[in-house]
């Protein structure tokens, strides 16, 4: 049997950390009232830089609406550090019928090698009202106990990176 003494310690940490710059001050993407989460980037054929990230409202807590109340969104910049800017929300809540109706969250943007754009998500929905700013819920809230519950894993896909996004 192997020991821990067996693998030693790398040392191309030291030179990636070398590598590392100060992160821009301008940089990122913020929603105005938002909360932010969950970035993924990726190039696009138009050279730009497309992030997907979740976001909801400010109004609501950060636990427990994120899983209640989230959606994915696009934004894009000329850099990969940004600035991003706001582009479209792409994955909507929905009818409650469906198994990500309420919320969408955690993108994960991929292409394929026949060029088409594979959007991996988390989903869920809840037989029950939305939290709001009036109601928003707390530790221990049965929509939020659901939702976690009712969380399952997506794919949607696009031929570009501007859509039509399409679940499956």
């Amino acid at each position: 049997m192997r020991s821990f003494d067996d693998f030693p310690i790398a040392t191309e940490m030291d030179i990636f950390s070398d590598r590392l710059l100060a992160a821009p001050v301008n940089g990122g993407f913020a929603m105005d009232g938002h909360w932010v989460w969950c970035g993924s980037a990726i190039r696009g054929d138009d050279g730009r830089y497309h992030l997907f990230a979740s976001v909801w409202s400010q109004s609501l807590p950060f636990w427990p609406c994120w899983v209640t109340n989230s959606r994915i969104v696009r934004a894009s910049a000329d850099q990969p550090q940004g600035p991003y800017v706001f582009e479209e929300t792409v994955l909507p809540a929905r009818d409650p019928s469906f198994w990500d109706g309420r919320m969408t969250h955690n993108p994960s943007i991929h292409r394929a090698s026949d060029g088409t754009y594979l959007l991996f998500y988390t989903g869920s929905t809840y037989d029950a009202p939305v939290p709001t700013a009036e109601d928003p819920g707390q530790w221990g809230d049965a929509r939020a106990a659901l939702a976690r519950a009712n969380q399952r894993v997506g794919l949607a896909t696009a031929p570009s990176i501007n859509g039509p996004w399409q679940r499956r």
